[in-house]
Order: C-alpha cells, then sequence, then structure tokens
C-alpha cells in the first residue's frame, strides 16, 4: 500500500507551479502525483480512475480540477510565444490557494481570467465560455459553494482537461 503521507506531499508539491523553474519539471511533478492519487483512490475507496476526460464525472474537486485548467488555458491562449515564454498564469499562481479554498479563490481568479478571454475572437470566446458553463452545469450547488479542501482528486481533473484541451486543434474552434 501506498503510504498516504507521501500522496499528501505529492499532491502539495504539485499544488504549486510557480516553485518550479521550468514547467516541465512541474509537469512531471503532476504526472507522478496523478498516479499517486490514482493508487490511493484504489486501494482506500476502491476507485477506478482514468487519466482520460470523464465529462460526466460529477465529483466536486475533480470539477475544480476542470475549471481551473480551462482557466489557465484561457489566458495562455492571449499569450504572445516570445515575450511572454516562462510566465506565470493566474491559475498557475493561485492553484495552491485554490486547492485550499476552491469556492473563494474561483470567484477571485475568474476575475482575473475575464480581461483574457475578452481578448480572444468571438468564437473562441464562445467556445471556452460554453466550457465552463458546462462544468458547472455539473455541479450541484452545495458542493460548489463548499469552501473546504479539495483532495488529490482536483489534480486529475486539471491533467484530464488539459491534456484534452492540448488535443483540441485550434482551427476546431475558430
Amino acid at each position: 500500500k501506498i503510504p498516504m503521507d507521501m500522496v499528501r506531499q505529492a499532491v502539495q508539491k504539485a499544488s504549486s507551479p510557480v516553485c518550479y523553474e521550468k514547467r516541465y519539471n512541474w509537469e512531471a511533478v503532476l504526472g507522478i502525483a496523478c498516479a499517486l492519487v490514482k493508487k490511493e483512490r484504489k486501494e482506500q475507496n476502491k476507485e477506478d480512475w482514468t487519466m482520460a476526460l470523464d465529462k460526466e464525472c460529477r465529483n466536486r474537486d475533480y470539477l475544480y480540477g476542470r475549471l481551473l485548467a480551462v482557466a489557465d488555458k484561457i489566458e495562455r491562449r492571449t499569450f504572445d510565444k516570445e515575450e511572454d515564454a516562462g510566465r506565470e498564469t493566474n491559475a498557475d499562481r493561485l492553484m495552491n490557494a485554490f486547492s485550499q479554498h476552491p469556492y473563494q479563490t474561483w470567484e477571485m481568479l475568474e476575475k482575473k481570467v475575464r480581461p483574457y478571454l475578452n481578448k480572444l475572437k468571438l468564437k473562441e470566446r464562445n467556445y471556452y465560455k460554453m466550457m465552463l458553463d458546462d462544468i458547472c452545469e455539473l455541479f450541484d450547488i452545495d458542493s460548489f459553494t463548499n469552501n473546504d479542501r479539495l483532495e488529490g482528486v482536483f489534480l486529475l481533473g486539471y491533467h484530464s482537461q488539459m491534456s484534452a484541451m492540448r488535443y483540441t486543434k485550434t482551427e476546431e474552434i475558430k
């Protein structure tokens, strides 16, 4: 069995992308943390989690992870590849706080992402707005407004959503 303190430590490290100089280093830590969370959930709760995006999953932590990934993607879509290379998004900066107080931090993050959303072309803006709406509709109202700390499952939601968006061609959106 995997030690719980090891899983908690991996989740904590993966929840702080700003601590890593290179994004790919953090992405490696994220992948390892996701593997540990999956194994721990299987051992403790007999739950099977895949790394493929589950658009039907209504788990609060998973959904909050998905919201964070979309917020990150929206901001990154407005970055200039050369000028903004290495720049951290608001989602990166707030990920640790988000994992501690998701509802409160999401309200703040949503306001910070709005100007970036408005920079996108109409079709792309609508695409991401619809994606955020679709995710929000999966929450029940009590779980959305619950500000309790997120479990490691939020990293699975984040990673799965980011992977799914990575392979969505921008031509499909435009």
